[in-house]
């Protein structure tokens, strides 16, 4: 885990790894990566705030794209769309890397990604 990370980030990493020693897909953890996606997670949620309650409420905003709020929710959503596959979070990710998929309501990955 890399000592960049924030408390949520930390939490969010947390989350995953314990996800993977669960299934026992463990030997996919590159704490790099997984470092890079919980911070991703991370920022792009507090941007998707800020963004929400900002710049969403004003429909004639055309300078939104510019602000550095847009550019950090922009580039972590490129880098979670990126990641989460690697770490089995997208539905097709998990069959491929052999997770065990149950037919819930709601499963438990998705526990981690909301």
């Amino acid at each position: 885990m890399q000592d960049y990370l924030t408390k949520d980030g930390i939490k969010i990493y947390k989350k995953i790894e314990a996800l993977l020693k669960d299934s026992e897909k463990d030997h996919l953890l590159d704490t790099w990566e997984l470092s890079r996606l919980a911070d991703a997670y991370d920022k792009y949620h507090k941007a998707s705030k800020e963004v929400n309650e900002k710049y969403l409420t004003d429909t004639d905003n055309k300078a939104f794209s510019q602000t550095g709020t847009y550019l950090t929710w922009k580039e972590s959503g490129a880098t979670i769309t990126k990641l989460s596959p690697q770490f089995g979070l997208t539905p097709k990710a998990r069959q491929v890397l052999g997770f065990d998929v149950k037919r819930e309501e709601e499963d438990e990955l998705s526990k981690y990604i909301s």
